[in-house]
């Protein structure tokens, strides 16, 4: 097997499993240790081979872990093997005084333990120094980077180093060897003017200093202050802003990498203590910068938010953690990676009040008493991550979702319906609108009304409620639901909803040269675009409540003159033309060349988005329709709870804690109205001019677009939300046979008239056969 050094090995794995991370070895190796007994500075190691395996780490222990000092603005957090640490400093009224906390998370402890850096820096700050950052040496040590300025110019960097009860165990001046080595310039200065410092410690007792976004040059001190060399590692990208991370083996050795924001220069080396320069420069491909490397030589690191270990010994590289179906992050980069003392990751992420921790184990958790779910719609990001955190939190009344194993979910659901049928099977069942209205037929659902809790019932949308309800029962609950209105200019229509006949009117009244298309599609199309797409906005989006079907007294009347004329209008007005311009729909309503538009409006920066390209110009009027307000949830899949289950308080519990506030803040579209209006803030948060941000927690933010007044379109979109229906679900299979008929006029094979006395006969047949 061919041998290559480990610091291009390392590179190359990771580089690799960007194109075959999912792809299986028939050739999987079987599970092995490594014996280390190599340096990995020096020898060499096997290739890496990328396997599928069954290998597969579990959330052994979960801990929530509170900010001793709540309010404190950040400065930097890094992880250990030992655990996570974080720098902070907050203002005092007294005199501007600037004070410093360190916490230490270690991954045994239950809470989090502080340094005391006021006092123990105490004559560096009177001084006027300030913390820029630190470093932390083994299991006990802890080195703090402390600079001063001048009028924007750098006048001492000094290094602090502390113990476990905040004692001095030594400090050396840098400044003079700093200035020497002409590793600085004015230039490299931030917005704040200050350099934005990093520190590397490694065994030998170096120093390690670079700038963190200009980090293609580190400067080498010895242990006592004086250059040791420089490693200059990306000349050519001088100019980019470039990222440095560092990977710390058990030892205390450091291995750098580095990535270019243009993703063209990326490189990972060391530092050669012979020759005093850079080591071994070697071109690897994009990579992500959270990582952890155990005694055991297994390295722990997230792509696309999946934890993979390499096995440095046998270069077996798998995926063994999904943190989405563990509902643990949606972002691995907010996340950060320790070991506990089994060697196993620790991921430490961030919420509004602290961290929540979770160590990871081998051995998965047992399951017994739990209220299981079978999900009769395949695997679900929503569903599959609610229980696992609900699970966590709830470790006595946890939740476990089945989902079909042999890849015949036809057979899995016909399984489990049957199961359901026979008072057995599954508590809950995670279905389709029309699977939660098959159950509910048989009368094998729980009425789930009086477990609804009066906070939820004032600020879940009603929608979003109504659309699991039926005959007045509480049977099912969404996870997840979006948004969908029809936008039309007020030159065009300046009343609050319309129906068809406005629609047609309006038609009629255009100008043959001027209208092109009826209605336009940039939200996103259920049926597709140009005449599928006008059919869709004008009839099928709701189709009870069309002039063509009356569900009450079973009677359809598409065979009439209008539907006729319907069809051949959304032909003639069928053209799909497209410039490449995202935003072309804006300027078709302006100009008045699209009656109207199916806006991207699912969640709130959509929303604003969109509104903010629009103005005060365009009113979200929603489809044509007889009665009701025409903007619609579409709520997708359902959670239901089978009749005669004991798990009836779990679900009750498993619900509020999807809808309550502290998890509907994270959700990209909230189906809460109170979100919305207290948890956006209007400070900037690092985006960009023309945006307040939506506080989402974990230490993120959403930016939202806001209007030329500064205000933002929250109440709007709450409007919106508020009046929004559920989707119809007793036409679904009325329009699918609409569909498939208007295929063969859509295709010539058929005119209008022959295809719209099909869709009434078939129609007409499936309404005589079917009870509603």
């Amino acid at each position: 097997m061919k041998k290559i050094k480990l610091t291009l090995l390392f590179f190359v794995a990771v580089s690799l499993l960007l194109t075959a991370c999912g792809k299986k070895d028939e050739n999987s190796i079987v599970e092995q240790e490594p014996e280390i007994t190599y340096d990995w500075r020096t020898c060499e190691w096997s290739t890496p081979q990328i396997i599928t395996s069954d290998y597969r780490l579990y959330v052994g222990e979960y801990t929530e872990i509170e900010k001793p000092q709540e309010g404190s603005t950040y400065i930097k957090e890094i992880t250990t093997a030992n655990g996570m640490f974080y720098l902070s400093s907050e203002q005092t009224d007294l005199e501007e005084k600037i004070e410093y906390y360190f916490s230490m998370y270690f991954n045994d402890a239950t809470e989090a333990a502080c340094l005391d850096l006021n006092e123990a820096l105490e004559s560096e700050l009177a001084q006027g120094y300030q913390v820029n950052t630190f470093a932390v040496a083994g299991s006990s040590e802890y080195l703090f980077l402390c600079d001063r300025y001048e009028e924007n110019k750098l006048t001492g960097l000094r290094v602090v180093h502390l113990d476990a009860n905040s004692k001095r165990t030594k400090e050396v001046d840098l400044y003079e060897s700093f200035v020497q080595s002409g590793f600085w310039n004015v230039e490299k200065l931030n917005e704040w003017g200050k350099l934005s410092l990093m520190l590397k410690y490694d065994k030998n007792g170096l120093y390690y200093l670079y700038i963190w976004n200009k980090a293609y040059r580190v400067l080498v001190l010895g242990s006592d202050g004086n250059i040791d060399g420089i490693m200059d590692v990306c000349k050519e990208a001088a100019e980019s802003n470039i990222a440095l991370e560092v990977l710390q083996d058990p030892d205390g050795n450091l291995l750098f990498f580095l990535n270019s924001a243009n993703e063209k220069q990326n490189y990972c080396f060391c530092y050669d203590l012979v020759q005093k320069k850079v080591k071994v420069i070697c071109p690897f491909g994009q990579v992500t910068s959270r990582f952890c490397f155990n005694e055991k030589g297994i390295c722990y690191f997230w792509i696309d938010n999946n934890l993979y270990r390499w096995k440095v010994g046998t270069g077996q590289t798998d995926m063994v953690f999904d943190a989405n179906k563990e509902g643990i992050t949606e972002n691995a980069i907010s996340s950060l990676l320790s070991l506990n003392q089994e060697g196993f990751p620790v991921i430490y992420v961030r919420t509004t009040t602290g961290y929540e921790r979770y160590s990871l184990t081998d051995q998965k958790p047992s399951e017994e008493g739990y209220m299981k779910v079978a999900s009769l719609i395949g695997p679900n990001k929503e569903l599959q991550g609610a229980a696992a955190d609900y699970t966590r939190k709830n470790p006595s009344d946890g939740i476990s979702v089945e989902i079909s194993q042999d890849g015949d979910a036809d057979a899995y659901r016909t399984r489990v319906i049957a199961e359901m049928v026979a008072g057995k099977g599954p508590d809950a069942l995670f279905v389709s609108a029309s699977d939660m209205e098959i159950l509910y037929e048989k009368d094998l659902l729980e009425d789930l009304s009086d477990s609804i809790l009066e906070d939820t019932k004032k600020n879940v949308f009603q929608g979003i409620l109504d659309s699991g309800r039926i005959d007045g029962k509480q049977v099912g609950f969404p996870l997840k639901a979006e948004l969908h209105t029809l936008l039309v200019h007020k030159d065009v229509w300046n009343k609050e909803g319309w129906t068809l006949q406005d629609v047609l009117d309006l038609v009629e009244q255009a100008e043959d040269d001027s209208l092109k298309v009826i209605v336009d599609i940039s939200g996103g199309a259920r049926y597709g675009y140009g005449f599928y797409g006008n059919m869709q906005a004008l009839v099928l989006e709701d189709l009870a409540n069309t002039p063509f079907l009356n569900m009450q007294e079973k009677t359809c009347n598409f065979d009439s003159p209008e539907f006729i004329h319907l069809l051949e209008l959304c032909e003639k007005y069928g053209e799909i033309y497209f410039s490449g311009n995202e935003w072309e729909w804006e300027t078709r309503l302006k100009e008045g060349t699209v009656l109207a538009n199916i806006g991207d409006v699912t969640n709130i920066q959509t929303f604003s988005e969109t509104m903010f390209r629009l103005g005060e110009e365009c009113i979200c009027v929603g489809f044509p329709v007889e009665s009701g307000s025409g903007c619609y949830w579409d709520c997708g899949n359902y959670l239901v709870l089978r009749k005669g289950s004991l798990k009836k308080e779990t679900m009750s519990k498993f619900i509020e804690f999807v809808y309550g506030k502290s998890r509907q803040r994270t959700s990209s579209t909230p189906v809460r109205s109170d979100i919305f209006r207290d948890y956006l803030v209007y400070t900037d948060y690092g985006t960009a001019e023309g945006y307040a941000s939506l506080n989402i927690g974990n230490g993120s933010y959403r930016p939202i677009r806001i209007k030329a007044d500064g205000t933002a379109w929250v109440e709007e979109y709450i409007e919106l939300a508020e009046k929004a229906q559920p989707y119809p679900r007793q036409v679904e299979m009325i329009t699918k046979i609409v569909l498939e008929e208007l295929e063969a006029f859509y295709t010539g094979k058929k005119d209008a008239e022959t295809v719209a006395k099909i869709i009434q006969n078939r129609v007409q047949l499936f309404l005589a056969e079917n009870d509603f």
